[in-house]
């Protein structure tokens, strides 16, 4: 139900995914599914390539529409910065060392709640994983 309820954006017969229509193609789906594989591994593997092809169909058409829809003039548009923000290379290496710290910071402070850092520096303190 979850997918006619994803159904019911662009088809609103499908409401949340509880209406009559919604429940009712969910049992199509689910019984042709079911007849699928009792007749065997021949319609499971064209209910494979099927699936496949419904997978990656709209990946392949997002790069297409990407490609057609992309203006170069507007990616090149300021693409080396102003003098304020700096060069590439500096905003690049900028945003890596804020970065860092904050991955830093943040296994420090979960080291921290575990009580690994206090035990390291000689106090007390719970072993990751102990009950208190």
């Amino acid at each position: 139900m979850a997918a006619f309820g994803a159904l019911g954006y662009f088809f609103p017969v499908f409401g949340e995914g509880n209406t009559p229509a919604a429940i009712l193609s969910a049992s199509v789906v689910l019984w042709s599914v079911q007849g699928l594989v009792l007749r065997g591994i021949q319609g499971a593997t064209v209910l494979n390539a099927v699936l496949t092809v419904a997978r990656v169909l709209p990946l392949v058409l997002f790069i297409v529409l990407v490609a057609l829809a992309f203006q170069l003039n507007t990616f090149q548009l300021n693409f080396w910065g102003d003098a304020q923000l700096g060069s590439v290379l500096t905003q690049v290496k900028s945003t890596m060392l804020v970065t860092m710290w904050v991955l830093n910071l943040a296994a420090i402070r979960c080291l921290m709640d575990c009580g690994v850092l206090v035990i390291a520096a000689g106090g007390g303190g719970i072993p990751c994983g102990a009950q208190t």
